[in-house]
Parts: C-alpha cells; structure tokens; sequence
C-alpha cells in the first residue's frame, strides 16, 4: 500500500525482499496505479484494489456530538499520523496568516520537530484517539485538509482519509498528488499557503447541498465491501473454475440437504452450481427457480420430461463452464472441504477420474462409518480424511453419487452414454470408456462424501420395474464390452446404516 523507495526506516534489505515477495506471489494487490505500473511488470497477477470506507459505520455515528466545545468555527480539520510525510510549514502558514480558523489536527506524532506549530494558539494537537471517535471528530470539521508533502511516497498514496471525509460530504482542500488527480472534481486541490487558504475560502464558503450529495455518492461506491469483492474476485480468478453438476428427481428433501452442504462445505474459492430437473412433481422446481434468483453461483435447466441420469448430466455438462468437473447425485450431503482432495488427485495426468469414499455404495469405495445421524458426519470426515492424506486406489468402476474429472479427460471420453435411459450401468460404461484411453480410475481415501443411495429407485423396486431396467441396461452394456463382473465391497466394509 506504499511506496517503499523513499519510506523512512526502509533499508535496502528490506527492499530487495519487498521484490521478491512481489515475484514470488501468487497474487498482488496495489492500493494506487503509480504501484500498479511499479509491480504489474514483475507480477501478471497484480491487481490495483483503491483504499476505501467503511461507509456505514461513518455515516450512523457522524451525528451531532459534545466534542471540540471550546474550539471557535470555522474548524480545518485532519486526522492521522503526524508523520514526516506531513507538511508543517505549511500547516504554520495557513494558522499564522488565518488566526480566525482552528487547525484541529488528530493524530500520533512521530516527528521531533512540528516547526512551532504546537505553539500557535489556533492549533489543537488532540494526540491519538479511538477509531470508533472519528466520525464524531469529523461532525465537527467545517473543512478537511490533507497537507502532504509532494514526493514519491505521497504520490502513490491513496488516502483511507479522504474516503472518511467525503462520506459526510465534507469538502477537502488537498495537495495534488498524482494518485488522487482522478477525483479532481470532488477536492479542492492547492500548492502552497496562498492557494490553500484561498481554496479553504471557498470550501467555507460553499452553499450548494449537490456538491456534499456528490460526495457522498462517491464514497458510497468506494465502500470496503466493494474492496471486499474486488479482492475476492481476484482471488477467485487464481483458482481454475470447478462446474457442479446436479440432476434432481423429486426427493426435494434431499436435494436440500445436499445443495445447503455444498454452499457451507465448499472451501474450494471458484465454482458453479448446475441443477438439471428431470420433470420433478414435487415443490423441487420452485426451489431451484428460489436458488437461481438468490444464488448468482447456480444455474438451473428444467426439462419437461424425465431424460433419464445420462441425458440430464449431459446437459449440465454441456452448460459447465469449469475446468473440473464434478458429477454429483442429488441424495449426498458434503462435508468441509470435500472437493479440495479430489482436484488435487486430478493434477495427477494419469488420473482421468476419481471419486470419494462413502457410506453406501455397492463397490470398493464403501467404508465403515463412525457416524450414526448426519450431525455427526463432518467430525467423522475430518478425522478420517486427516488419517488417509494422499492416499488412493485404483477401482474398476466409480460410482456417479460423485466423480472428478479435468475438462480435457472429458473431452476425450465423450458425453454420458443415453442409451442407458432411467440409469443404471452408465457409471460402469463411463469408467470403461476412461481406462479404456489409459487412464486411471481412481478412489480418494482422503475424501468422503456421504450418500443416501437409490433415493429415485426406490419406488422403481417396489414395482419390479427396477429389475427389467437392471436387466435392459446390463444387457445393452455387455453388448459393448463383454460379460459384466458384479461389485464387491472390500474386506470390513459392513452393510449400508440407515443414517438420519
């Protein structure tokens, strides 16, 4: 937030360092365009975020006050450090040449000499106070100064100041450094005595309510929530983008439970939400139409049929903007940083898929769980994601409760086979058609994610309608690759628990 070149107490090992952190940062954030042109050349993701005001809390406690009851108006006021980079000489000027003004100056002093003005009877040195006083201070001030010295460390600065000052709508008389030359119009900008007393003259004498309105205007937009976004958005831009994708089915209940668990476990900073709806009959449309107006990070396709698992997958697939991608039923719920094992597994080129470990699935993937209610699951996941770090292994089929892959391994292996219809054997078809291309298919024992299983089967099997698709697509899937070996699950993994 400063140029340094010229910071008092900086020496040349310290600068060197400064270079060095800049060229070694994932991310550089810049406070004024005169360091933006300094480090953007050293680093391609420097970024320029201005200083700004926390415009909120000025504007509820910049009310009418007991403060300063013995200073005469007009009051010129400034808060901050009495550093060197302040101009004493000329704070001495305007109070020796205007004995009618009170300089209210607040503020550490760190300088052996203020050039007498601590010794001028129209200046008040109020020393430091609270934070939570300024705007009660600034109430009080009938004009703000920022009497900086003109010099390279000046110039780079943008002042939190004058974003304080100008959201009471307060005018500011200031030295013209080259970082604030872009709010001309809101300062009165001078060069010595005679030209700030002059510009003070004015500022006093100001009647028009539209130039405080202008302001103030301007200091709503620079809020510190907007710097907020403005470094998240750069920080999000660091990460590769990971493209959710989540096929619903009535069940609404569920589907809540997992999209409310990817909004409060994703840790990972870049991703989107795709919701495809295979025609639900149930209150689960009007939930997705609620997340898309609320949700600026999810996306919603709403068929009017049911397209079956692959079609509705394929459609979400088609809308990903993501370089990962992650398939995702709707009868899961993720713990804490569920996604962020599975990505870096994917750094791996030989990995072409990978997915978690689980509670309930029909293959290797399934483990004992500690956990009987869903309250329980996050510990659970914690501990055993911390015992298993880094480890993995290679599975013959990955279920599609959720799988992993980078945009390119896609690509090569295609969409989801429709054929499949309802579901059922896509999954198996998938991990093929993925070893089939040389990669690996792979199991994290370092993720977890736990899954309901078969939420939109089970009617199916109640009504024997499960067992003729079952029977349809095994065929159809042998007909592409030979006789179909049944799922084990390994060694201790006990039957599924009905988790609540």
């Amino acid at each position: 937030m400063d140029d340094w070149l010229d910071f008092p107490n900086i020496g040349a090992a310290l600068l060197k360092q400064e270079e060095v952190l800049v060229a070694e940062a994932d991310l550089v954030t810049v406070t004024a365009s005169l360091l933006h042109k300094k480090w953007s050349g050293r680093n391609a993701n420097c970024v320029l975020v201005r200083n700004g005001v926390d415009f909120s809390f000025f504007t509820r406690h910049c009310i009418p006050n007991s403060l300063l009851p013995e200073i005469e108006r007009p009051v010129i006021g400034f808060y901050g450090a009495l550093a060197e980079w302040i101009d004493y000489d000329l704070l001495v000027a305007i109070a020796r040449q205007r004995p009618d003004w009170s300089l209210v100056l607040i503020g550490d002093v760190f300088v052996t000499d203020l050039a007498g003005l601590e010794l001028m009877p129209n200046v008040h040195l109020l020393g430091r106070k609270p934070y939570s006083d300024m705007p009660l201070y600034l109430y009080h001030f009938d004009v703000c100064l920022i009497p900086f010295r003109l010099y390279s460390v000046t110039h780079a600065v943008d002042p939190v100041k004058f974003y304080e000052f100008i959201s009471a709508g307060k005018p500011v008389v200031s030295v013209p450094p080259e970082e604030m030359k872009c709010y001309e119009e809101f300062v009165y900008f001078a060069n010595g005595p005679k030209e700030f007393i002059e510009k003070i003259g004015l500022a006093l004498g100001e009647r028009a309510l539209d130039l405080a309105t202008h302001r103030i205007e301007l200091a709503r937009a620079n809020d510190w929530k907007n710097r907020f976004d403005d470094t998240l958005c750069a920080i999000t831009n660091l990460y590769s983008k990971v493209s959710i994708i989540v096929v619903t089915y009535n069940n609404l209940q569920l589907t809540q439970l997992c999209i409310e668990s990817i909004f409060r476990n994703t840790t990972y900073p870049n991703y989107e939400v795709i919701i495809v709806d295979n025609a639900s009959a149930d209150d689960t449309r009007n939930y997705l139409c609620y997340l898309a107006r609320s949700k600026p990070l999810v996306k919603i396709i709403l068929n009017d049929d049911n397209l079956g698992f692959a079609a509705a997958n394929n459609q979400g697939l088609r809308l990903a903007q993501g370089n990962f991608l992650v398939l995702l039923n709707n009868d899961t719920a993720v713990p804490k940083g569920w996604v962020d094992p599975l990505l870096r597994h994917l750094a791996v080129p030989e990995i072409g898929l990978v997915g978690p470990v689980t509670n309930s699935v029909g293959n290797e993937a399934k483990i004992d769980v500690g956990y009987s209610c869903l309250d329980q699951m996050d510990d659970f996941s914690d501990c055993h994601t911390a015992e298993h770090r880094g480890r993995i292994f290679d599975i013959p089929m990955l279920a599609m409760f959720c799988i992993a892959m980078r945009r390119e391994v896609f690509e090569k292996i295609g969409f989801l086979d429709e054929t499949f219809g309802i579901g059922m054997f896509e999954d198996d078809d998938y991990s093929r058609r993925a070893r089939n291309l040389g990669y690996r298919t792979v199991c994290a024992e370092d993720a977890f994610v736990h899954h309901y299983g078969q939420a939109s089967f089970k009617k199916l099997i109640a009504n024997g309608t499960y067992q003729k698709l079952w029977d349809k697509n095994q065929a159809y899937f042998e007909s592409k690759w030979g006789a179909w070996q049944p799922h084990v699950h390994r060694e201790g993994a006990l039957n599924a628990q009905e988790i609540v």
